[in-house]
């Protein structure tokens, strides 16, 4: 197969030595490999080389409007991997993201959605929290009301915004593809939720999502694009038996376009 790795367009070496070591990989699985950065340039480099399918780094590496990426790989018609132009733009509009999260019915860590304002202290929720603002990658960890007033004031005044308890040493990460799960002994009451948030943000690929590990499982996090090469992604995956290059074999049999979301998976054999 022809792959055209699409990276971003900037990039920190730390993504820089990934990038040469996912294109390492994907030559190893014996697939031709072109190299382009995500750049205003992409949409013609897609249409002349034709690839079978394109990888795209730049929604994993990426920051700016690296969530747009599928749009255009829609107009072209091509398979690429990850989510595509859905899942991506809500995995950072956290306003809309939970709000559709929880009138689904899926099990939530207490949160509120609120403007900025002075009073957001007397919130009835336990610190530490985590704040979201939509559009940014990081959030905020605060552990009082003072950390929260400080956070707020660079914040302008009406923004939406979410406030979630956070948990850290009680959080269970699981990542699904599909029917494929890491770890591969998780149990259904993080599977199920895990499975329907997948459907309903139309995701494909890879993707991470964090639960809080309480008699109930309550999810607190989704990371719709992890890095394929990440250390927790590959511990996982490697109590399962799946080395790096099988992920991202993996990643390149689930590629495809938008409407091919409900297509049934197909296993593959390596």
């Amino acid at each position: 197969m022809k792959i055209l790795l699409l990276d971003p367009e900037e990039s920190e070496s730390d993504s820089k030595n990934k990038i040469s070591k996912i294109s390492s990989l994907i030559k190893q699985l014996r697939h031709e490999v072109v190299e382009y950065k995500a750049n205003k340039a992409f949409y013609e480099k897609v249409i002349s080389e034709k690839p079978d399918v394109v990888f795209n780094l730049a929604s994993i590496y990426g920051l700016g409007n690296s969530n747009l990426i599928p749009a255009i790989l829609e107009i072209a018609d091509v398979r690429y991997t990850g989510s595509g132009l859905l899942g991506l733009s809500l995995a950072r509009s956290y306003t809309k993201l939970f709000t559709l999260l929880l009138q689904s019915g899926i099990p939530l860590v207490p949160f509120i959605i609120s403007k900025v304002k002075v009073s957001m202290g007397d919130n009835h929720l336990r610190y530490p929290l985590r704040l979201f603002r939509d559009g940014c990658g990081q959030n905020t960890v605060v552990l009082n009301n003072l950390e929260l007033k400080r956070a707020l004031k660079s914040i302008p005044q009406q923004e939406n915004i979410v406030l979630q308890e956070y948990s850290p040493n009680s959080i269970k990460n699981i990542y699904l593809c599909n029917y494929w799960i890491f770890p591969a002994n998780t149990e259904s009451r993080f599977i199920n939720p895990a499975r329907e948030v997948y459907r309903l943000i139309e995701a494909r690929g890879i993707v991470r999502f964090d639960f809080r590990d309480s008699y109930r499982a309550a999810l607190t996090g989704i990371e719709i694009s992890p890095d394929p090469l990440g250390k927790q992604l590959l511990e996982k995956a490697r109590l399962s038996g799946w080395d790096e290059k099988r992920i991202i074999q993996l990643m390149i049999d689930q590629a495809g376009r938008d409407r091919d979301i409900a297509m049934p998976y197909k296993e593959m054999s390596l």
